[in-house]
């Protein structure tokens, strides 16, 4: 059986660090109101996509390091037996 490593959070913590920011910033827009109406609904888009992505990568780490723990613990016992 391949042994699986442990799964890294980097690119998680990468799409959830550029999705706030991509937030801060379209906040920052409505409230200075100087931007146009299609600026905004593209930072709006933009900040969503990134959101999903950050959502989804989440989601991906979960999995693996579950994976990753049943396995782990799996040799744990038989290495006890």
């Amino acid at each position: 059986m391949e042994k699986i490593k442990k799964p890294s959070k980097f690119f998680a913590i990468l799409f959830t660090v550029s999705a706030v920011c991509s937030l801060i910033t379209l906040i920052l827009m409505i409230v200075g109101c100087s931007m146009s109406t299609a600026l905004i609904t593209f930072q709006l888009v933009t900040v969503l996509l990134l959101l999903v992505g950050a959502v989804g990568k989440w989601y991906q780490y979960t999995q693996n390091y579950v994976k990753y723990e049943v396995e782990r613990r799996m040799n744990q016992e038989e290495n006890k037996q």
